[in-house]
């Protein structure tokens, strides 16, 4: 599975994963690749973080 983030203000990378993606997982990726990509592509200004609702994403 590949994990990927897209912005008008480029890309983030690629997150190669080697099983299915829990909640913890899905955290760990969100810290490690997602939020360090956002502070690169956007700095101190304000972006909206969308994603789409598979089980992961919403996991309690």
């Amino acid at each position: 599975m590949i994990w990927a983030a897209m912005s008008s203000a480029g890309v983030g990378p690629l997150c190669f994963l080697k099983s299915t993606v829990n909640a913890a997982i899905y955290q760990e990726i969100l810290e490690h690749f997602m939020l360090p990509s956002a502070d690169k592509l956007y700095g101190e200004a304000d972006f909206i973080f969308q994603q789409d609702l598979a089980p992961a994403h919403i996991a309690k």
